[in-house]
């Protein structure tokens, strides 16, 4: 069943709703409004695994919190750095150490 959108302006309010009445949360998925009710008042079949976008936001009916990465440690000197696994080097870092690299082969080039 797809979704059709409706002009507000053509909807009118209900007296009453039955609870099967279906509320469109995805492209395809649909929840009742007895469901939303049901768990609301903590019975009924709860949500046991949601992803978004890959990443499970629910899993076994109990919300996931999502695991932030540590910001690394920058370095700025590739050279004195170079036995650290808890650094990354800056872009300037790999510059500087890539033209001293290549600069020193120019002038090994140069002398043969």
């Amino acid at each position: 069943m797809s979704i059709t959108h409706k002009d507000i302006s053509l909807l009118s309010q209900k007296s009453t709703i039955a609870g099967t009445e279906k509320i469109p949360v995805s492209g395809t998925k649909f929840v009742t409004t007895n469901q939303i009710a049901s768990l609301a008042s903590g019975g009924g079949n709860a949500v046991t695994d949601v992803t978004v976008g890959g990443v499970s936001v629910v899993s076994n009916g109990v919300a996931a919190v999502p695991t932030i990465p540590t910001v690394p440690t920058i370095s700025t000197n590739i050279t004195s750095d170079a036995s650290s696994d808890d650094k990354t080097a800056s872009p300037k870092a790999v510059k500087t150490y890539v033209d001293g690299i290549v600069g020193n082969i120019e002038t090994l080039l140069a002398a043969i």
